[in-house]
């Protein structure tokens, strides 16, 4: 699983499969929480690119030890020059947005209802929104809820 330092946009995204855009902090707690479940969707969804987005304020090292702690299986870039986090207007992490081979964003927002603010969580989500986002783009139907508040940590820039 690669973690590079590259400048992306939109438009660098290959075109053979939607991708989802998870931006992801080595700080957040609520963003740890999420990988194992970001790990499960994509191994669930080899149809969908899962790509963790990274903001330049991270280390490289602290990227590498992040990681390996956490057993992130998806790979990672950082966001250099925060190109996709102005292109995207991400606010926090963990956040998603899921992008269809035509770089249209088919949904954003929260991964599912787990946490409901940042220090209160449901024992187990009950709203599963990116899943939904997911199977419906997979079926080639609409996507019903475009998109939802994140809870998380904030994005400093």
């Amino acid at each position: 699983m690669a973690c590079n330092s590259k400048v992306y946009d939109l438009n660098a995204l290959s075109n053979d499969r939607p991708t989802a855009l998870i931006f992801i902090s080595t700080e957040c707690p609520v963003s740890q929480k999420y990988i194992p479940k970001i790990n499960q969707l994509a191994a669930e969804y080899p149809g969908i690119r899962f790509l963790g987005i990274f903001s330049p304020n991270e280390s490289g090292e602290g990227i590498r030890a992040y990681r390996q702690e956490h057993n992130v299986r998806f790979p990672t870039v950082t966001d250099a020059d925060n190109v996709l986090l102005h292109q995207l207007g991400a606010t926090h992490t963990p956040e998603v947005f899921l992008v269809s081979v035509d770089k249209e964003i088919m949904y954003y927002g929260a991964i599912d209802n787990w946490y409901y603010n940042l220090e209160q969580l449901h024992q187990e989500p009950t709203d599963h929104f990116l899943k939904n986002a997911i199977e419906s783009v997979l079926q080639h139907k609409p996507v019903f809820l475009k998109d939802t508040r994140p809870v998380g940590c904030r994005i400093e820039q």
